[in-house]
């Protein structure tokens, strides 16, 4: 079993923060470039267009970033 310590429990925080900060983000860059029902700018494209250079995230990460409510993306 891992000890808990001051540090841990900052990285735990540090990785909170930066995961909501990448969520808004692919947030921001889903709803700036995504258009329904056009193939060419669908979320797949905009993820290896936009948010896989940017953020460094893959599809799958992308995806649960855009379609989930901010309260959720800390317990994820």
């Amino acid at each position: 079993m891992e000890r808990i310590t001051l540090s841990t429990r900052r990285h735990a925080s540090f990785r909170r923060t930066l995961n909501r900060l990448m969520a808004q983000r692919a947030r921001e860059i889903a709803s700036s470039h995504y258009e329904p029902g056009n193939r060419a700018r669908c979320y797949k494209r905009v993820w290896l267009r936009y948010a896989a250079t940017e953020l460094g995230i893959n599809y799958r990460t992308f995806l649960r970033y855009v379609k989930q409510p901010d309260d959720e993306i800390d317990e994820a």
